[in-house]
């Protein structure tokens, strides 16, 4: 990690944890360059790099924090794995977000592509419908899933969404511990869904994305507290 990448970082963890409240000034060039033994211009890159986040404006004089509504999407990773449990409002927030576009990307799916697009869909729904995929391979398959899904969509905003938001999920799966899942359950919904899009039934794909959402939160929220339990009985013991 280079120098101004070691400021970025410790400036971003603290203004996520409300060291630094919106509208309040960050320290000055000159504060930040003796807290981390830095020259001036790696200083100035790391505030860059926050200001680029969305998480201050540099302005002259110094540089202010801004609400974190005003953040990029690449901050939304950062939040979910911040602290050992990831927030349960955030993360059904993201999910409520990613249902409706999932929504809208489906229906671009099987009105738009082509038959060679959809197959290639397909093919990361298999994983979903093989009883020997595991909890954790299972959580990745399923975020691959909708990722294929939103960046076939021929919609920009689904697939720029799904090249920022989606690269931070798979990480957020990836450390976290795998819910038990409903393995029958999660292969019949996975079968309709790859019937749906083998037939372009748009309404098929439709109703099968929503039963997909109420099932996949449901194992994530159940994750998440799992972790927490976990995490109070290391901490009592």
């Amino acid at each position: 990690m280079t120098k101004h990448d070691e400021i970025a970082q410790a400036l971003t963890d603290e203004i996520l944890a409300n060291r630094f409240l919106p509208g309040e000034r960050l320290p000055s060039e000159r504060d930040l360059a003796l807290r981390f033994d830095a020259n001036r211009g790696a200083v100035r890159e790391a505030m860059k790099k926050v200001a680029q986040m969305g998480l201050a404006t540099i302005q002259p004089g110094g540089a202010r924090v801004e609400p974190l509504q005003n953040a990029s999407l690449d901050v939304i990773g950062m939040l979910l794995t911040r602290n050992d449990t990831p927030d349960a409002h955030l993360i059904v927030q993201v999910l409520e977000v990613v249902n409706s576009l999932a929504q809208v990307a489906i229906s671009h799916v099987v009105d738009e592509a082509t038959d060679a697009e959809i197959s290639e869909v397909r093919t990361h729904i298999q994983p979903l419908l093989s009883p020997t995929t595991n909890a954790e391979q299972h959580a990745i398959a399923r975020m691959e899933v909708l990722r294929a899904i939103m960046l076939t969509s021929r919609q920009l905003v689904c697939q720029i969404i799904a090249r920022s938001l989606f690269e931070q999920l798979i990480r957020v799966v990836e450390k976290g511990p795998p819910a038990d899942i409903d393995s029958p359950a999660h292969r019949a919904l996975s079968l309709e869904l790859d019937t749906a899009l083998a037939r372009r039934d748009k309404q098929a794909a439709l109703t099968a994305m929503q039963r997909f959402e109420s099932l996949n939160r449901t194992n994530v929220l159940a994750a998440i507290g799992e972790q927490h339990n976990a995490n109070v009985v290391e901490v009592s013991i």
